[in-house]
């Protein structure tokens, strides 16, 4: 099954192989980089928001924390203003809700006027903002932990803003907001979108750089083998003809061996049927000779000695071309077959060496050329 899947990629050329690859690898790394970037840019654009937003509401609280009862409550005229600012002021639209808490976890202000007075446990974030850091964080309306009455939006910016009074190290209150994220989604989009498209095309230009070289790269590759194949080309023909020139060379071998197995063959019969036989017809008539003067006088030793002397040589002299006759050819073996021939060898070295020979002829070919067989 992954072998069909792979098959078409396989097809393709190593530089599309390898562009594939890489636009797959930098789609990969574009998306993770945007998406690490786009998580950037909203916390920073939050960040931002969250220190400009605390620094607006820590200047209007810190004015009306002087105007509290002997409880640490507010008056009502800090409360009137602080509707004002919130409620009725231009703050009314991105503004959901604001809350003052002190430290025991009371609540100050509230736009609900049923909150103030109430006690709720510290929460992280509301210790953290009592501890002199700002908290800030992105929030949903509906989640069951938020307060009821936060309106329609999708999503809230939570911002905690530690108050101080004066040069105190320690804020005196908190003041909590909710802020509306409308303009500064816009904002975020905008920023992200921006990233996305620089992202986008360092991607091209990166892209489009690799793929000029590779497709460099491929152009030298594709050359290169087209030489390659040439040269096999080439190799592969010189080896036909090395082989047909070798078969050549081998069969004119089997001629030429044929050919001088059949001259020593004729040269052993001409010796025999020739010489040999003039030879033979001589000593018969010299025997014969040599018997009808048998009674004659000798007229010297020396005489007798030559007539015992002369049929020796020529009996010496037929028995030497008989033997360069028979030694000259390998008679008889043209209907032999292969492994006749090679027990024919072996027999005929037991009868020259006069010991056995121990010999194992498997199984050979039946057919033979004559030159194989020699």
């Amino acid at each position: 099954m992954s072998a069909a899947a792979n098959l078409p990629f396989e097809r393709l050329s190593f530089s599309r192989q390898f562009m594939l690859a890489v636009a797959a690898i930098l789609a990969i790394a574009m998306v993770a980089l945007g998406a690490w970037l786009g998580r950037q840019v909203e916390g920073s654009a939050i960040n931002r928001a969250a220190k400009v937003t605390s620094a607006y509401v820590e200047s209007v609280v810190a004015g009306f924390l002087h105007d509290r009862d002997p409880a640490g409550q507010l008056s009502t005229g800090a409360r009137e203003a602080l509707d004002r600012v919130f409620l009725a002021g231009p703050l009314r639209h991105s503004v959901v809700s604001f809350k003052v808490w002190d430290r025991s976890g009371r609540i100050l202000y509230s736009e609900d006027p049923s909150q103030i007075g109430r006690q709720y446990a510290v929460e992280p974030s509301l210790a953290q903002a009592f501890a002199g850091r700002i908290q800030s964080h992105i929030t949903y309306p509906d989640r069951p932990d938020n307060s009821p009455g936060l309106g329609s939006q999708s999503r809230l910016l939570e911002v905690y803003v530690p108050v101080r009074l004066g040069k105190q190290p320690e804020p005196a209150v908190v003041a909590e907001l909710y802020h509306a994220m409308g303009e500064l989604d816009a904002e975020i989009r905008v920023a992200q979108w921006s990233g996305w498209a620089l992202l986008g095309m360092a991607g091209i230009a990166i892209y489009a750089v690799l793929y000029g070289r590779v497709r460099r790269a491929d152009r030298t590759i594709v050359e290169q083998q087209q030489g390659l194949r040439e040269q096999l080309s080439r190799l592969h023909a010189s080896l036909e003809d090395n082989e047909l020139m070798r078969r050549k060379l081998s069969e004119a071998g089997a001629r030429s061996t044929a050919l001088n197995e059949r001259l020593l063959q004729r040269v052993a019969a001409d010796l025999h049927d020739g010489p040999a036989q003039d030879v033979s017809y001589a000593l018969l008539r010299f025997d014969d000779m040599a018997r009808g003067c048998h009674g004659c006088e000798r007229a010297a030793g020396s005489a007798d000695h030559d007539l015992r002397a002369i049929p020796a040589a020529l009996a010496s002299s037929l028995d030497e071309m008989r033997a360069i006759a028979a030694g000259l050819g390998a008679p008889r073996i043209g209907d032999l077959s292969l492994s006749e021939v090679a027990w024919r060898a072996i027999h005929e070295g037991e009868q020259k060496r006069g010991t056995p020979i121990a010999a194992c002829v498997e199984a050979l070919p039946g057919e033979a050329t004559l030159a194989s067989r020699i």
